[in-house]
């Protein structure tokens, strides 16, 4: 990811958090939050003391639930990323455009889903390998479809580009067809696969899921314990009676 993606990254997370800003702001305009259900107040003479505990409560569960689902969407985004490394036949890829050559088909920073065809039809979009590096992907429109003998061969535009791409495009160098887009997550795809945005989306939430689950379980098999050591020493109590 280059400096720009990263830049419209940040400005896309900044724009959540604007959002969430402002609906506390609003809601503080409609809701004091200072009469909430469980606020301590306490007044003798000219003494007074108060401590916003349902206030906190209140905050702290508004701020739960955000942190939740955005984490519950860079979990989704993880989920399906892995889900569509599994090599096997016919499973989709995602790919992250960063260009505007398919604005308005295609907007900047979308992420697409990518999936085989047994044949492609001319007005396709379709991804493909562009070059000789891994990294060399493309993806552009089917505008005509050229067969001599037994080969078939694709001749690829982008919407936006005013001229059609240099090469043309034979059936092995197509990955498959795009099938879905959601707009400007291809920025967040596109940090995934840097190793930082590995560990920060990945790796870290997936840390967090397992250690909470295994506490629970500690928690759980230290109950169980503590029962059976209760259910023992009554038994004991008994049998000496």
């Amino acid at each position: 990811m280059n400096l720009e993606s990263l830049g419209k990254l940040i400005i896309f997370l900044a724009f959540v958090l604007l959002l969430v800003g402002s609906l506390l702001y609003i809601s503080g305009k409609f809701l004091d939050i200072q009469c909430l259900p469980g606020n301590i107040q306490y007044k003798r003479g000219e003494y007074s003391f108060s401590f916003p505990l349902g206030t906190c409560i209140a905050l702290s569960v508004i701020a739960t639930i955000i942190l939740n689902v955005i984490l519950g969407i860079f979990i989704l985004i993880g989920i399906i990323v892995l889900f569509s490394l599994i090599p096997f036949k016919g499973n989709y890829k995602i790919y992250s455009v960063m260009s505007g050559s398919m604005v308005p088909a295609i907007k900047t920073g979308a992420m697409v889903f990518v999936k085989p065809a047994d044949n492609y039809q001319k007005n396709d979009i379709i991804t493909f390998k562009s070059g000789a590096r891994k990294l060399d992907i493309t993806t552009h429109r089917i505008i005509e479809i050229e067969k001599k003998d037994q080969n078939t061969t694709y001749i690829t535009k982008g919407d936006a580009n005013e001229e059609t791409d240099y090469d043309r495009i034979d059936s092995d160098k197509i990955i498959g067809k795009v099938v879905s887009k959601i707009n400007y997550l291809g920025y967040i795809l596109g940090y995934i696969k840097t190793l930082p945005g590995l560990i920060l989306i990945i790796i870290i939430p997936a840390t967090i899921i397992i250690y909470e689950e295994f506490k629970k379980v500690r928690e759980e098999a230290i109950r169980i314990v503590r029962e059976r050591a209760k259910k023992k020493s009554r038994s004991a109590i008994n049998s000496k009676k």
